[in-house]
């Protein structure tokens, strides 16, 4: 790979920033699902990647992929045996959930390398006749007789049981293919001369060699939605003289095996990005880029140490970042050294990671209209939050699911609505198969897969009350009729511990499946509910009487709510919003009575049982009321303020807000913001009026988005 004059990296540069402006507006035109992705399967790491771990902070916002290296000795240091608890992975990701949860708006994704050859556990290494000594690059050990069938199986059953812990962990995007290696992460690197000789004498063929290779990429199949990332070198041929001779073409054909067998989950690579070679082995690193370049994306590249590039200044690696993306890499590894130089600063990097993602980013019309688009908003280093605790969505989300492809890019949050009949038909039992949750999450999924750089999180929005199933109505008593807001039906007697007891087992359930569901960011908070999802409103007159002859009482009532509190508990990583209404006190003589402090009360009770785990809310954005009413929302929204984020709203009906016009709509989203909220709701309805173009809500999401990270 020649090194290109600054006359042509300048326009590069042009390019690149030009993508800046123009990136977002691809994704409004509407862009296809790839359909080469298969559901489920998760985006491979785009941008820049830290090799070590997370980059720092100052850096993060550009360098969003962090290299987690494993050793397979650390990982399985028994013979067949499971993973090591508490290892070097789980570690690693747990540091990584830490970071997301404080920081939502700069999610870090996991690339993991696990290193094999000498870094294989002993036990691996004494199968099929013990290890073979080999040193490179600084590095000496022993390596297992790879080329063997018994290591081939050792190997493969480590990859069934990173996949069964891995497989569905949204932070761990790849696993690299390293079952052939030697010294470090290349499977056809080999080395010669002396240690060649002593490979030979152990048994190793190239026919042998050309097995495992094929065996390296069918053991990757047991992940099923992890990408699975290979370093092609020019294959070093081991002659029977021990020498090595390159072999071009035999790599070029491992590169088309690895797509036949893995399809787009084989991520094509490189780990040599900027090597200075002589004239006739650029030749053949130029045929073999080529023909990855042809086979097309997922591509990566890792960075060579300066010691080996053909520049080793900061405009020369700026140089061959610039052949990177001109190669059609989505992702590139930097060793941490690129931070010890003061040019290559975020600025100086941002070009290219916008370049890398550009290249990830579904292919649209190659000559869109163009679209106006925001500037990036910067946004402040968060406080930290809990280890492991998932962030909230942030921005505006679309009510009914994913919002349509070209609102993606500002509405990001997919609000899910399942009813609880649906979710757990059998008294007691366990949640259905294929229920509307799984469903929506499979829908999520193929868009995430399909879309890298605009990724898509679930609200779910849990519906109680009137749809709860037949069996927990019967509980208590029976249920009780309500009506209200054009809709009717029967609720179970909410206020009483049986009722409680079947909802804290939903939630025990929907925790044990959905808690490590990367995508689900949050449920809400439904026990008390009757007609929708806002738990402290309740409906007097006729009702109410009802109610109180089937025993309501206000203090049975704040049983519920805290009841509904503690059932949350369930959910360790998922955080989990409460509508809360200015409370409608039910009196005796079923009429009601609006109580804002009870309400305010039952904030502080939330955070005080869930922490940051608790999300304040309201669902009535923009609702007109009289000025006594009024007055006491403004005194509940200045509470929730007090307490701190994350606070969300949704967007009321437009046969109820005070300006339902586009302008008015806007508005109401101004006030969230300054009420301090990270994500909006919207009612699909917003669609309808043409004023309200993904252009124009794109600044309130940036807004919320910046909220979520103060």
């Amino acid at each position: 790979m020649t090194s290109p004059i600054h006359a042509v990296l300048a326009n590069r540069l042009r390019v690149y920033l030009s993508i800046l402006a123009v990136l977002a507006a691809y994704a409004v035109m509407g862009l296809p699902v790839d359909a080469s992705s298969p559901d489920g399967l998760k985006p491979p790491v785009v941008g820049l990647m830290n090799m070590g771990g997370i980059a720092p902070p100052e850096y993060v916002p550009v360098v969003r992929g962090a290299v987690v290296g494993v050793d397979w000795a650390a990982m399985q240091p028994t013979a067949f045996g499971p993973l090591a608890a508490d290892n070097p992975l789980d570690r690693a990701i747990s540091r990584v959930r830490k970071w997301n949860a404080a920081h939502p708006s700069s999610q870090v994704a996991v690339k993991v390398r696990l290193f094999a050859g000498i870094d294989s556990p002993n036990w691996v290494k004494q199968l099929s006749g013990g290890p073979v000594a080999v040193s490179a690059y600084g590095r000496a050990g022993t390596v297992p007789r790879f080329w063997t069938t018994p290591v081939q199986k050792a190997y493969a059953d480590l990859m069934t049981k990173l996949a069964a812990s891995y497989d569905d962990v949204l932070e761990v995007r790849e696993f690299t293919n390293t079952l052939c290696t030697t010294i470090w992460g290349e499977p056809m690197v080999r080395q010669g001369g002396v240690i060649g000789t002593r490979m030979l004498a152990a048994g190793y063929t190239t026919a042998a060699d050309d097995g495992c290779q094929r065996a390296g990429f069918r053991a990757a199949t047991a992940f099923k939605r992890t990408r699975v990332a290979t370093a092609f070198s020019v294959y070093h041929r081991l002659d029977p003289d021990g020498q090595i001779r390159k072999d071009g073409k035999y790599a070029q054909s491992l590169m088309d095996y690895c797509r036949a067998t893995l399809g787009p989950q084989c991520i094509l690579g490189n780990n040599e990005l900027g090597r200075v070679r002589p004239p006739e082995g650029q030749a053949l690193y130029d045929a073999l880029f080529a023909h990855m370049k042809t086979l097309g994306g997922p591509i990566y590249f890792q960075m060579d140490t300066t010691a080996h590039v053909s520049d080793p200044t900061p405009q020369g690696y700026l140089n061959a970042l610039a052949d990177a993306v001109d190669l059609g890499a989505v992702g590139v590894e930097l060793y941490p050294t690129y931070k010890q130089w003061s040019p290559l600063t975020p600025a100086a990097l941002a070009p290219f990671s916008v370049g890398l993602e550009a290249n990830a980013a579904p292919k649209a019309d190659p000559s869109p209209s163009p679209v106006p688009t925001p500037s990036p908003v910067p946004t402040p280093t968060p406080s930290p939050s809990p280890d492991g605790l998932k962030p909230p969505v942030v921005g505006l989300m679309n009510m009914g699911g994913i919002a349509p492809p070209e609102y993606v890019p500002v509405v990001r949050g997919a609000v899910v609505g399942v009813d609880w009949a649906a979710m757990q038909p059998t008294a007691f039992g366990p949640l259905a198969a294929d229920n509307p949750l799984d469903r929506a999450i499979s829908r999520v999924r193929k868009w995430n897969a399909a879309h890298p750089s605009s990724q898509v999180a679930v609200k779910v929005r849990l519906f109680a009350g009137i749809d709860s199933p037949n069996w927990v109505k019967q509980l208590s008593g029976g249920p009780v009729a309500v009506s209200a807001y054009g809709r009717a039906g029967t609720v179970p007697r909410f206020w009483t511990t049986p009722v409680q007891k079947a909802y804290a087992d939903l939630m025990t359930k929907l925790a044990a499946s959905y808690d490590d569901v990367l995508e689900v960011r949050e449920f809400t908070n439904t026990l008390c509910t009757t007609i929708w999802g806002e738990p402290m409103v309740r409906q007097g007159g006729v009702i109410g009487t009802r109610m109180l002859a089937a025993g309501y009482t206000t203090a049975a009532d704040d049983g519920c709510q805290r009841a509904g509190f503690r059932a949350a508990t369930a959910f360790k990583r998922t955080r989990v919003a409460t509508a809360f209404s200015v409370y409608h006190r039910l009196d005796p003589d079923g009429q009601i009575r609006k109580d804002g402090k009870y309400a305010q009360s039952l904030m502080d009770y939330c955070r005080a049982t869930l922490g940051p785990q608790c999300i304040l809310g309201n669902n009535e954005l923009g609702r007109v009321r009289p000025p006594e009413g009024q007055a006491l929302y403004d005194a509940l929204f200045a509470h929730m303020k007090t307490l701190g984020g994350p606070i969300y709203f949704q967007m009321d009906t437009t046969a109820h807000v005070s300006d339902p016009t586009p302008q008015g709509y806007l508005n109401a989203l101004a006030d969230a913001v300054d009420l301090g909220a990270v994500g909006v709701e919207l009612y699909p309805t917003y669609k309808q009026w043409s004023p309200l173009t993904p252009a124009a809500l794109a600044p309130f999401s940036r807004d919320l988005e910046a909220n979520g990270s103060s």
